[in-house]
């Protein structure tokens, strides 16, 4: 007599469970060891995610915990801080602070049924994107962004009503040297990573680009096609397609071997970029951390890759911890597998227990030593965001950690009038708390 559990793991995973509504799928599991251990599968929940909420695993180092977050995007609360002005908070009344900002996260209210599963800043604004693949735009945005949907069209967005489709060969998706992974925006320019490692870049407000852009929003003015939002702030936008070549950025240059391979016995690609005000920085399969300067259409042409050491090889990184602080000496491998950036400053960090975050510059060059702030090692870091001058790291326990600059409330640890001085997100002394009060308020230093 044949039994479900005869049946080969892989189709169960592949066809039985996914066909499951969530309460038989969790009955299914309290059955026995075997159905318990398999409607627990980390992969399982992983794919459930991106099936049921749209929910994708980039720009998260996390690699489990899939099932617990599939619970809470079951009732998703969305909070945001900060900058209030111009709408960029979703236009919510601000709670009274005694100074300038929203200084704790306030929660985003949003229509019945809409479920926020990713959240990005802009300088202006804020773009979230829901499960059903909508994005909601918060604020007046800034120069321009950058987007890729589900079959892999790059969108860029000079206007919340008029984006444009980028239209080329080159990203057509037939090959992996063609197939978009990632999309990254810089000051003035737009970049992309296809599978195979390439990056292409364009400068939508400069050039041959801005005045095609230019031409097309004419023609549409003189046609009448105007995007007007509807009562419900919905913005049919009215799209367009932009037939143009972006460059494509040079190879990369001969990189050593990292965890105990031969570079020169592998296939070397990038598989992650971040950008920069005027840099995009590249992190290879391998762990190689590289950068490249993206200012213009005519520098492009002329700079190459870098390579920085000092954020890629093991032994480099564990003296410079070390150095840093002597209970970082116990560190063990190190091997990079994530990078951010913003506006002047970048990080590489690893993964795991015993993570490291490293932090660079748009100055950084092959011989500039990261700077390491102790507090973020060993933290189980999964995922670190950037601002121009304020940061947040979070851990896989879900801690959020902040630090810099207080950016109209950007730390999110309270009206620092209200904190005891000395204590993060405070005045470092009363006297100074004392002084801004009496002076209508002024953030700390």
């Amino acid at each position: 007599m044949s039994r479900l559990e005869d049946i080969p793991v892989e189709v169960l995973l592949d066809n039985l469970l996914p066909s499951l509504p969530i309460p038989d799928l969790l009955r299914l599991g309290s059955t026995n060891h075997f159905f318990a251990s398999l409607c627990n599968d980390d992969t399982f929940w992983k794919i459930k995610l991106q099936q049921d909420f749209n929910f994708s695993d980039e720009g998260t180092a996390r690699s489990s915990g899939w099932k617990f977050i599939y619970q809470g995007l079951s009732h998703p609360r969305t909070y945001v801080w900060g900058e209030s002005s111009k709408g960029r908070l979703g236009s919510q009344q601000s709670p009274l602070s005694n100074i300038r900002g929203v200084p704790f996260p306030v929660e985003l209210r949003f229509d019945s049924g809409v479920r926020i599963v990713h959240i990005a800043a802009a300088g202006m604004c804020f773009f979230a994107l829901d499960s059903k693949g909508k994005s909601i735009c918060m604020g007046c945005g800034r120069l321009h962004a950058t987007s890729l949907d589900d079959k892999l069209n790059v969108w860029n967005f000079l206007s919340f009503g008029r984006p444009f489709r980028l239209v080329t060969p080159l990203l057509d998706g037939t090959t992996p040297d063609s197939a978009p992974v990632q999309v990254e925006s810089g000051w003035s320019f737009s970049s992309v990573l296809t599978k195979g490692g390439d990056v292409y870049v364009w400068w939508p407000l400069h050039g041959e680009v801005k005045q095609l852009v230019d031409a097309r929003n004419a023609a549409m003015d003189e046609e009448g096609l105007y995007a007007r939002a509807t009562e419900d702030g919905t913005i049919p936008c009215a799209y367009w397609e932009l037939p143009t070549d972006p460059y494509r950025l040079p190879e990369l240059p001969r990189l050593p071997k990292l965890d105990g391979t031969n570079a020169e016995d592998i296939d070397v690609y990038l598989v992650k970029i971040a950008a920069l005000d005027s840099h995009l920085i590249g992190l290879t399969n391998r762990g190689h951390v590289v950068k490249i300067l993206v200012q213009t259409s005519d520098t492009a042409r002329l700079e190459g890759w870098v390579y920085l050491p000092q954020f890629s090889e093991s032994e480099i990184i564990k003296q410079h911890l070390t150095s840093a602080s002597p209970d970082l000496s116990s560190l063990q491998d190190i091997h990079i597998t994530h990078i951010s950036a913003q506006f002047e400053t970048f990080v590489a960090y690893s993964t795991g227990s015993s993570s490291v975050v490293l932090m660079g510059s748009h100055e950084t060059d092959p011989n500039t030593e990261p700077r390491i702030l102790p507090a973020l090692q060993n933290r189980n870091v999964i995922s670190v965001v950037l601002g121009d001058y304020h940061f947040g790291a979070l851990t896989s326990t879900g801690k959020l950690l902040t630090w810099g600059q207080y950016s109209c409330g950007a730390l999110g640890l309270g009206d620092p009038t209200k904190i005891e001085p000395g204590q993060p997100g405070g005045y470092r002394t009363e006297q100074q708390r004392q002084h801004a009060l009496q002076r209508g308020g002024f953030p700390p230093l």
